[in-house]
């Protein structure tokens, strides 16, 4: 049986996170019905199960980046105060993209902090994809509130000067 070296970089990679976390007491599970989060309150990260070895990784350090938000207190506790009630503003939308590229971004940092290799072609990729998504759930919240209609395939076919989606 051939050795697949990528694979035990990953795994390796795994490792080394999971000791990471577990020092600073916060919790790891993985789980196929769940997609991967990190709970602020429980201080958990929750990992779906079904991913591959790269993806697993790559979500791992994505969660284990609001993790660190959250231990960076002063980070976390400015972007709270900027959040208001009601989910769908578009300050809290933007927020909520502002806080994801952060925790991909802290990601990142961690990798190379504890000298895990990964394919940063296909990390760039994966975070692009995840934050291709998150633009296109808060286009479609804020035409929801507009009560237009938003196709992601068309591309962004209303803008912003169509009026205020102030409170």
């Amino acid at each position: 049986m051939k050795r697949n070296k990528k694979n035990e970089f990953t795994l390796s990679g795994l490792f080394k996170i999971l000791r990471w976390l577990d020092k600073r007491g916060i919790a790891v599970e993985f789980n196929a019905r769940i997609s991967s989060e990190y709970r602020t309150s429980k201080r958990k990260i929750i990992i779906n199960s079904n991913l591959s070895p790269d993806k697993t990784l790559f979500y791992l350090l994505h969660e284990s980046g609001h993790a660190i938000l959250d231990l960076k207190k002063k980070v976390r506790d400015n972007l709270k105060r900027k959040f208001n009630k009601g989910l769908y503003t578009r300050q809290n939308l933007a927020l909520t993209i502002e806080e994801e590229v952060l925790a991909w971004q802290e990601g990142e940092k961690l990798a190379n902090r504890l000298r895990i290799w990964y394919d940063e072609k296909e990390f760039d990729r994966l975070k692009r994809e995840c934050l291709a998504t998150y633009l296109d759930f808060s286009a479609q919240s804020l035409a929801k509130k507009k009560k237009k209609k938003y196709n992601s395939k068309k591309n962004w076919n209303w803008t912003m000067d169509d009026g205020d989606l102030s409170d």
